[in-house]
């Protein structure tokens, strides 16, 4: 049902998609567990959620933010995967999985600086896609630069995000330093109108604090529980399957779909390892991957030929989420 509906772009999944938005998350708003509390040492996430602590203290409020930002950045990733043709059919499965993905886990019911940085992440992509056929490369990578830094401002490994314009700079252009230079000149940039404020109010530690050393340990056990991973099982197996159909079909796309993918690939790598950047970190930060792996979720449902499979394995997916926080 699910799949059949959203292969194709019809208005009224959007009215589905706020209803499966709203649903996947009904468990935990009726439940009388507190919200998670997260601490930060970025600048601008200390302000954010420091000063207007009152509002995300509402659990109700808090639920129903970011649920409707959710469904906000669902809507946008849907569009950005149709404009650049990154899977080969205009369609709102990107949408369903993203939302599906991120209602896997209570911690990403509620609002937090990773939650915020999707849009940063979001605005990222766009830009660079538009790195490949672009006469003003130069200006596209300052602004990258500036975006990167601002993003890390509110969550640092965000600050990693550097790597992926670099390696976008490798797959869509000629080498030219300039255009890499820029990069690194618009982060620097950012950061250099920080370091002014603290030091013009004399607050120069706590400008260092968010220079904190790189952790000197594995985290391995991410999750509290083991039963937390079991969700992730049948998405895994849906993101190998997807991975196969995208080798044997890569060399059907045009260049720039190819190496739009491959980027797409990249950014799930350098996201996934950024959370050992940061000296404190939670499962949050991986909410970070919902994007990209949503987009790459999309091309296996699309080209699926056996439907009672695809919809069963969303199905369960949507299942597992809302059984495991009951469990």
């Amino acid at each position: 049902m699910f799949v059949r509906l959203f292969k194709t772009q019809n208005p009224f999944n959007l009215v589905i998609l706020f209803i499966l938005a709203v649903g996947i998350r009904l468990p935990y708003f009726l439940d009388s567990a507190p919200i998670p509390v997260f601490y930060y040492n970025e600048a601008f996430s200390t302000f954010l959620f420091g000063k207007f602590a009152f509002l995300w203290g509402n659990k109700f409020f808090n639920i129903l933010f970011t649920t409707v930002l959710f469904y906000a950045l669902a809507l946008w990733l849907t569009k950005i995967v149709n404009d650049f043709s990154l899977i080969f059919k205009n369609t709102h499965l990107p949408a369903l999985l993203f939302i599906v993905i991120t209602g896997m886990f209570p911690t990403f019911f509620t609002f937090n600086a990773a939650i915020l940085v999707i849009f940063f992440q979001l605005w990222i992509f766009i830009r660079l896609f538009k790195l490949y056929k672009s006469n003003q490369a130069n200006i596209l990578t300052f602004d990258l630069g500036i975006i990167v830094s601002i993003a890390s401002l509110f969550y640092f490994p965000a600050i990693a995000w550097i790597l992926l314009v670099w390696i976008a700079l490798l797959l869509f252009r000629p080498f030219n330093w300039r255009e890499w230079a820029s990069s690194i000149m618009g982060a620097i940039t950012t950061y250099l109108f920080v370091a002014f404020y603290y030091f013009w109010f004399d607050r120069w530690d706590d400008f260092y604090i968010l220079w904190q050393p790189l952790k000197n340990y594995w985290q391995i056990n991410i999750f509290p529980r083991n039963s937390d991973y079991l969700p992730l099982i049948p998405m895994v197996l849906i993101l190998v399957v997807s991975f196969n159909k995208l080798r044997e079909n890569f060399y059907k796309n045009v260049l720039q779909v190819r190496k739009a993918q491959q980027l797409l690939i990249f950014s799930i790598i350098i996201t996934a390892c950024s959370f050992y950047i940061k000296p404190t970190f939670s499962i949050n930060h991986f909410i970070l991957l919902a994007a990209p792996i949503a987009v790459f979720l999309s091309y296996y449902f699309l080209v699926a030929k056996k439907h009672w499979i695809s919809e069963g394995l969303i199905l369960l997916m949507i299942i597992s989420a809302l059984f495991f926080q009951m469990y």
